[in-house]
């Protein structure tokens, strides 16, 4: 009877020796531990939500940015073609003003020489050409040639247009004379 006294006085001085041994410095360091964050103010549940939200967040967050970089890449695209339409735009605009520049336009006096001188080409042709010639003119320039024309000759020529056209030119030549 002696030995199975040892035996269970041996299973009780181990549970004490793993009581003192490991779990009362574990619960002790702990206490210490949770005292010193105390100290630092700092939250150990807190900081360990933070620490596994953060990578979800990093990733959501990596996405988002390229996402706006992205977005901000075809923006400048966009710029870029729209600068590049304008500066097209300002090099038609600058040509126009050179070529305003080089070629003023005509004073009425050298319009009215010009006219003449069509009007003296178109007299000395033959009228069926002159009117396949005229009838190819839009009827504003038709009628300004036709004004300056010799009445005969302005007949011969209105002879041979097509009768459609040859009343649109006479009832503007008409508007225009009085």
């Amino acid at each position: 009877m002696g030995t199975k006294k040892t035996g269970s006085h041996r299973e009780k001085r181990s549970g004490q020796t793993f009581l003192f041994v490991f779990l009362i410095p574990f619960i002790t360091l702990l206490t210490i531990g949770a005292i010193f964050l105390y100290l630092l103010d700092v939250n150990p549940i807190k900081t360990a939500q933070t620490f596994f939200a953060s990578d979800v967040t990093e990733e959501e967050t990596d996405e988002l940015l390229e996402e706006r970089v992205y977005e901000l890449e075809q923006q400048v695209i966009a710029k870029d073609e729209q600068i590049a339409s304008l500066e097209r735009e300002l090099n038609q605009i600058e040509m126009d003003q050179a070529f305003v520049a080089e070629n003023p336009p005509k004073s009425s006096e050298e319009e009215s020489d010009s006219l003449k001188q069509t009007a003296n080409v178109y007299e000395s042709m033959n009228p069926r050409r002159a009117a396949d010639i005229m009838n190819e003119l839009s009827l504003e320039d038709l009628v300004s040639h036709m004004s300056v024309i010799k009445e005969n000759e302005r007949a011969a020529i209105i002879q041979h247009m097509e009768p459609e056209r040859a009343a649109e030119v006479m009832t503007a030549l008409a508007t225009t004379s009085s």
